[in-house]
């Protein structure tokens, strides 16, 4: 979670950087593009006159050339920065909801273990209440509690059965997610070598 938090700093600190780097570059377009200073002299015929022709500070820079960088520096920040970084914290958004619904999925396996625990102690006292039992009538009354508790106790071990496995496939593909996203953090150092 804290790896994810920092990314996400990063990736704040990245788009300031690029929000920084546009304006930078559209502030030495205008710079380049402005006019040098004048110097006038009085002319023979006593009127002041401009020496020399009018020209710009970047002296001959081809602006289009620097709107070019400019695009490529933002179009490369947002590619090969940027947009791997919004993957990967949407891959970890997406692990963080299957482990809640992983979590969820473990709560019921656990109930489910519970409650076949619990029939299997209900069996057992069951099985010595019709050893207990002094009458024939008694020994199929509880003979007959006892096949009910088997009943409920098959269900309850599919369902259990059922809940396991979904719970333990769950298990291996967020693990696995988990792994592929430990991978690509590690490409991180490329991300920020190419900002």
């Amino acid at each position: 979670r804290q790896f994810a938090s920092n990314i996400r700093l990063m990736e704040k600190d990245i788009r300031g950087l690029k929000l920084a780097d546009e304006t930078f570059m559209a502030t030495c377009q205008q710079v380049l593009g402005s006019d040098l200073p004048r110097v006038y002299d009085f002319g023979e015929d006593g009127h002041v006159h401009a020496v020399g022709a009018l020209d710009t500070i970047g002296r001959g820079t081809k602006m289009e050339d620097l709107q070019k960088v400019q695009i490529e520096l933002s179009q490369g920040l947002e590619q090969d920065v940027l947009t791997p970084m919004k993957q990967w914290l949407f891959a970890w958004s997406t692990v963080q909801e299957r482990l809640k619904e992983l979590e969820e999925m473990r709560i019921e396996v656990d109930s489910r273990k519970r409650q076949v625990f619990a029939l299997r102690q209900d069996e057992g006292k069951h099985k010595e209440a019709i050893d207990r039992a002094k009458s024939e009538r008694t020994k199929k009354d509880k003979t007959k509690k006892l096949e009910d508790t088997w009943r409920k106790q098959q269900r309850k071990d599919a369902k259990l059965a059922s809940a396991t496995a979904t719970y333990q496939s769950l298990e291996s593909e967020v693990l696995e997610e988990l792994a592929g996203l430990i991978r690509d953090a590690v490409c991180l150092k490329s991300y920020l070598a190419a900002c």
